[in-house]
């Protein structure tokens, strides 16, 4: 491998804010306004709970509300669960539409989103939560333009589905006008159409509930009936739904802006995603880091008919509207007059059976004295994928923090204490390469199992707090020219030279992708020794480019020739595979890659 790829170059990464303390169960307290919609496709039901759960700050929940099942009557729901929050943000709550089941949420500013991705393949859903108003609210709370999006299912029904992304104007007393509602619907042609509501009103408590009214029929309407909503303090943001039979659905609504451009979605978010394309259903819980040029890089815990899957990517997004509007890939999305907050919807003209909302909170900052790691700030050295994605045994990372004892990069084989400094994971020490005042950078273990990690830094005997990471058996990032983790693929030739815009592959070459997180080789290297010859990986799957399996019709693994370790390295992999001969040539040719358990798609190559 060219030494320009020598691990020693990915030290360089955008900082991250560390302006708040570190999260725990006492970071969620108090009553939380509510809603889930889960999606049962194995007794084909369609179920939605909202009301309110009530924090005690040790693990605890009082939940109380009203179900909807189909086109039954309101039940209603009084019950007890338990939560976790861990250091970073990440939320385990009990999920009181699916028993024995949880809630995979994330914890933002005064807000909650997550989705139910750990339940059997059955199950889809999203989940949103807002913390009650601590004081009185009122209608002068909902003021000027909002974004408003909406997925409902008509009578409860799966196939009866119907999506919105629109704008409305509240008038601080009551009434959001006449919205020119833009939508679609199964039972309404399953094409892009536009409805007028006229005399739309909107009331709300002191307490932050309320109520929006859309007078018209329901059968006919894109958006029609009562919808209890729960509108946050500073009224930039408010969510609900029908409460009466056969109601289900959520919807969503943000402040619009007037300045709003690409840079107002920056930083690191929270978010979930219900979907449904024809018999193909999805939900997902995710981080996002929006880069403010118009790319985000996503981590997704992604739920789809065929079980669960890690997934990274790059989103590009364009915000060309002054008032929010705009497009991520060819969805839909608004990003919030404060840039707190992100909107999307399935509507694209291209794609009419596409059913799906999203939604993206900002994530808190976190920080801590001492000797002290960042639960946001576990990354893939090549990826950089955001907080959230898991760690595989052999991947190569990088943890952030401050404080740190830095100690001066060593060669391979690379060994499990530096100067007196351990890196435990799960107990067991890392290999350790280079730690800056700012970075570890360290191998997983090989011997790493179980489901979660947790981290912590010993220096001779005084130790830093401790983080929590997911474990899976690959967590595969690709190294790229840029060292982001984005663009180009740090891919090579046979000989060794770069894969360029000016040196492309050709169809029907084998070149080199070098990257990190492929997991368990055969036979077993001892950790943080350098490989010594070919020791292989079989989690790689298959490898699409251009969106294509790169080899159809048997999408499976014939076209690779080698995946595993670079030999004289440590924690680096390497797959050796052949450009399809009908591949599609460009300069910049989506590259993706899939294992047995995770989904990366973030680099592109260079094809003639």
């Amino acid at each position: 491998m060219d030494m320009q790829f020598r691990l020693i170059a990915v030290c360089v990464f955008a900082s991250l804010g560390l302006t708040g303390q570190t999260l725990s169960n006492k970071s969620l307290t108090g009553k939380y306004f509510f809603r889930e919609v889960l999606l049962a496709t194995d007794t084909s039901q369609t179920l939605t709970l909202a009301g309110t759960m009530t924090f005690d700050g040790n693990a605890n929940i009082a939940i109380a509300g009203q179900s909807l099942t189909g086109t039954a009557a309101p039940a209603t729901l009084a019950s007890n669960g338990t939560y976790s929050v861990d250091s970073g943000g990440i939320v385990t709550i009990s999920d009181p539409l699916r028993s024995g089941s949880t809630i995979n949420a994330r914890l933002g500013q005064s807000a909650l989103v997550g989705s139910n991705t750990e339940t059997g393949n059955n199950v889809f859903s999203i989940f949103i939560a807002l913390a009650a108003s601590t004081s009185s609210v009122n209608a002068s709370a909902l003021n000027g333009t909002y974004w408003i999006a909406s997925l409902e299912f008509l009578n409860g029904s799966l196939t009866s589905r119907r999506e919105t992304f629109f704008t409305a104007a509240a008038n601080g007393a009551g009434s959001l006008g006449n919205p020119a509602v833009l939508g679609e619907a199964s039972n309404l042609g399953d094409t892009r159409i536009t409805q007028t509501i006229s005399g739309a009103t909107y009331s709300v408590s002191a307490d932050g509930s309320g109520a929006a009214v859309f007078p018209g029929d329901p059968n006919a309407q894109l958006l029609a009936g009562t919808k209890t909503i729960y509108v946050s303090q500073d009224g930039g943001f408010f969510f609900g739904g029908g409460t009466a039979a056969g109601g289900q659905g959520l919807l969503i609504g943000i402040r619009a802006g007037s300045n709003v451009t690409n840079a107002s979605l920056s930083g690191l978010f929270w978010s979930a995603d219900l979907r449904l394309e024809q018999q193909s259903y999805s939900s997902y819980t995710a981080s996002v880091n929006a880069l403010g040029n118009g790319n985000m890089t996503a981590t997704r815990r992604l739920r789809t008919n065929s079980g669960p899957l890690d997934v990274t990517a790059v989103v590009p997004y364009g915000i060309s509207n002054p008032n929010g509007s705009g497009t991520a890939l060819d969805n839909d999305i608004a990003v919030s007059a404060n840039g707190q907050v992100f909107l999307g919807s399935g509507l694209t003209i291209g794609d009419t059976d596409r059913y799906e909302l999203f939604v993206g909170i900002r994530a808190p900052s976190v920080s801590g004295g001492g000797i002290y790691l960042n639960p946001q700030g576990v990354f893939n050295v090549f990826s950089f994928a955001p907080a959230g994605n898991p760690i595989a045994p052999g991947e190569f990372i990088t943890i952030y923090g401050s404080g740190l004892p830095p100690q001066n990069a060593v060669s391979v084989p690379f060994p499990p204490k530096l100067g007196g400094v351990q890196l435990l994971i799960n107990n067991l020490p890392a290999p350790l390469y280079l730690i800056t005042a700012t970075q570890v950078f360290a191998v997983v273990p090989y011997s790493l199992t179980g489901t979660t990690a947790s981290i912590v830094l010993d220096n001779n005997g005084t130790r830093s707090n401790t983080i929590t990471v997911p474990i899976a058996a690959s967590a595969p990032g690709i190294a790229t020219v840029a060292q982001n983790g984005i663009g180009a693929g740090a891919i090579t030739h046979a000989n060794g030279t770069l894969v360029t815009q000016s040196s492309p592959a050709a169809r029907g070459e084998t070149v080199v992708i070098y990257l990190t997180g492929l997991g368990a080789v055969s036979p077993a290297v001892g950790d943080g020794a350098a490989a010594t010859g070919l020791h292989a990986s079989n989690t790689v799957q298959t490898i699409y480019i251009d969106g294509v399996c790169a080899h159809a019709p048997n999408c499976d693994a014939s076209n690779i020739s080698y995946q595993g370790l670079t030999p004289g390295y440590a924690g680096l992999y390497q797959i050796n595979v052949t450009i399809p001969v009908n591949a599609t040539p460009g300069p910049a040719v989506p590259l993706a890659i899939q294992t047995t358990n995770g989904f990366t798609d973030m680099v592109d190559i260079a094809i003639q």
